[in-house]
């Protein structure tokens, strides 16, 4: 079917003001299509809280030799494609542990350092979240929602959840009910608010002292990315959605187990991967209570703090083997995936994965238990890095993989000053 080409001044007239256009393919010059054809960088963050039984999971040695640790098994399938970090603390020059409840679920900030989350610095890149119908993806299980967020805006905006399977699916390929006039409808409401405030903010802005003006500064940049999203869910709003061989999760009271609803994450954060509807996601582990040894229902918090119990440090540690196995699951799942020049989609994906905490016990922000998965034209993989306590912070980590994955950013959170590529050793 012949496509009518559409100019740029055509789409900024559609709007109510002039908006930062979506990635439009009709609109590329015909020498540039080639380049757009490229397989997409893709995004993964994964996060769990209060820390592991670091006597299992660290390894003992390090470089390319460096020998499997028993929480570490499960992703012996997937060994040359994963970097292990060894002596990485939350916060660069930390030495001890300080805080640790307060830092429990402060990993995608770096303990807040960061004003956007590092899924979101990646998501306001260029080659991902623009040019797909969501540019990034918050999840995590239900029992998570309590706790602070694992993904914040570019101006510290904690982003909602998507909590289970079902809306994640629901989401992805289920087509709203209402019409697309209903639709164009709530997105011209929305543009006319937005219209409205921008108009008070603007009358205000003379009147404010330098304080204000950098707090009414930060509201800008909300509005303007509100209405960059309104600009780009009409562009989506008739683009039909795509196939998927994943089936449609039961209700979650049907659920049998929080394992069952890992897998079906995890096969749902493939097929958002795989359809290209996104780049980044960001992925939170709940801390499920279990039961122990004794038969008795226990709350995991409550039960990391073992103080040398060792009955309570196996059951521990068979909990890290457990969510390294749904990892590792997913990470077959990326690999398994066949991109349209024969790659696989783990290729293409780069995977952070890890807690803001070490010893589960006391989580202490130090040694934090830190891995990489795949890119791997652009990650040197197969090896365990240890460094020096309080050289190198999770900050050090994302500017490093920032810079692998081909993404502008001068200098993130406490990153090391003066060193554009902090750990260039991870690079290819």
């Amino acid at each position: 079917m012949f496509i009518h080409p559409i100019t740029r001044r055509a789409m900024l007239r559609e709007g109510a003001s002039v908006l930062a256009l979506p990635f439009l393919p009709s609109l590329l010059p015909a020498a540039e299509e080639k380049k757009a054809a490229a397989i997409p960088k893709r995004f993964l963050m994964v996060h769990f809280a209060y820390g592991v039984t670091y006597q299992d999971w660290h390894p003992v040695d390090s470089g390319p030799n460096w020998t499997m640790s028993r929480s570490l098994k499960p992703f012996a399938e997937v060994r040359d494609q994963m970097t292990v970090f060894r002596g990485v603390s939350l916060v660069r020059g930390i030495t001890s542990g300080t805080n640790g409840h307060g830092m429990a679920h402060d990993f995608g900030t770096v303990a807040h350092r960061a004003k956007g989350s590092i899924d979101q610095v990646v998501a306001a890149s260029d080659e991902f979240g623009p040019k797909t119908r969501f540019s990034s993806l918050t999840c995590a299980a239900a029992a998570m929602q309590d706790h602070s967020n694992l993904s914040y805006s570019l101006n510290h905006t904690p982003i909602p959840v998507i909590p289970s399977p079902v809306a994640l699916y629901q989401k992805l390929f289920v087509a709203e009910k209402v019409g697309a006039a209903v639709i164009t409808e709530r997105l011209a409401r929305k543009q006319s608010m937005l219209d409205v405030l921008n108009e008070r903010v603007k009358s205000l802005g003379q009147k404010l002292n330098a304080e204000d003006r950098n707090k009414l500064d930060e509201y800008l940049v909300s509005i303007r990315s509100l209405e960059e999203q309104i600009a780009k869910d009409r562009y989506w709003m008739n683009a039909p959605l795509p196939k998927t061989d994943v089936k449609k999760p039961e209700a979650e009271a049907d659920m049998p187990s929080p394992r069952k609803t890992l897998n079906l994450f995890t096969s749902l954060i493939r097929a958002a991967f795989q359809t290209d509807q996104t780049r980044v996601i960001s992925y939170a582990f709940a801390n499920q209570s279990f039961i122990n040894s004794e038969g008795q229902r226990v709350g995991y918090h409550t039960y990391t703090h073992h103080q040398g119990n060792k009955v309570q440090m196996e059951e521990l540690a068979l909990q890290d083997i457990l969510r390294n196995e749904a990892l590792a699951d997913l990470l077959r799942e990326l690999r398994a995936t066949k991109e349209r020049d024969g790659s696989c989609l783990l290729d293409h994906t780069l995977v952070l994965y890890g807690s803001s905490c070490e010893n589960a016990n006391v989580h202490q922000a130090i040694r934090l238990p830190l891995l990489t998965f795949g890119m791997k034209s652009r990650f040197q993989h197969g090896s365990c890095h240890g460094y020096e306590f309080g050289q190198h912070g999770l900050a050090d980590v994302a500017q490093t993989l920032f810079h692998g994955m081909g993404i502008n950013s001068p200098k993130y959170a406490d990153s090391t000053p003066g060193k554009g590529v902090p750990m260039p050793e991870i690079l290819a």
